[in-house]
């Protein structure tokens, strides 16, 4: 079968990473004195890894249109859809010392696109009626999506779209607060997840560091509340980075 009706939702998360990636060497070469030219390189890859996967992912919608509707039905791939709107939130501070006016169109889709699937899958979670073996890390993922809306800053000065800002980080911390409280009740008292979904565990220090980063974007300063919130994802990674080294030296290799 041709290799593209393997290509995974997923795959997204490499645009989004490289874009934060992105974002952290610019700040560090601000800090630190890094060269700022890989912060660039590295946003360029952003934008290269986005077009192609998405380029990919069309045609495996138009050649492959069932695996599509499989991967959007699963009960714990489906959130994973939200990765293409989170994207779109995050290319725009790459794009925005070259493009302004691109990166700002692009915001409003990622914004508009996180909004509507945020809204569609919490609807989907109460009439669907999942079962509590299928509540995964992966779930977070539409939920932090909410909470990166404010993340490149974009017209916040604009009274709507603040509000609109408010509106959507309320919504990510109350929905990330039920969630995280489920999914550790399952990997607590049920059965252990899938071997390829062990690395996924590192969704759980997410909504920590994008909440700070959300909610300071909002409020415009660093209180006490962004401050528990770094604390608590320190905290996160130094539980959860034994368990993620574990997984990343066993064979096979796992793209999660």
């Amino acid at each position: 079968m041709n290799p593209i009706a393997y290509l995974p939702i997923g795959f997204f998360g490499a645009a989004m990473g490289l874009s934060g990636l992105c974002v952290a060497w610019r700040l560090a070469a601000v800090l630190f004195g890094l060269p700022l030219f890989v912060a660039e390189a590295i946003g360029f890859l952003a934008v290269l890894a986005f077009l192609l996967i998405a380029a990919g992912y069309v045609a495996k919608l138009v050649f492959f249109p069932a695996r599509v509707a499989a991967e959007w039905n699963h009960p714990v791939i489906g959130p994973l859809f939200s990765t293409i709107p989170i994207s779109l939130l995050l290319l725009p501070i790459v794009l925005r010392p070259y493009a302004p006016g691109i990166a700002a169109l692009v915001w409003i889709l990622g914004a508009a696109g996180m909004a509507c699937f945020t809204t569609y899958i919490v609807s989907r979670w109460l009439t669907r009626q999942p079962a509590i073996d299928h509540a995964a890390p992966t779930w977070f993922v539409p939920v932090i999506g909410a909470l990166n809306i404010p993340a490149a800053g974009m017209f916040h000065d604009v009274p709507a779209v603040h509000q609109f800002y408010l509106l959507t980080v309320g919504v990510g911390f109350v929905f990330a607060f039920v969630l995280f409280a489920l999914v550790f009740a399952r990997l607590m008292f049920r059965p252990a997840m899938p071997a390829p979904l062990t690395p996924s565990l590192a969704i759980l220090m997410a909504p920590f560091g994008v909440g700070f980063i959300g909610y300071t974007q909002t409020i415009g300063n660093i209180d006490l509340f962004a401050s528990m919130l770094l604390a608590c994802g320190l905290f996160m990674v130094i539980v959860l980075l034994p368990v993620l080294v574990r997984a990343a030296m066993l064979p096979p290799f796992r793209l999660s």
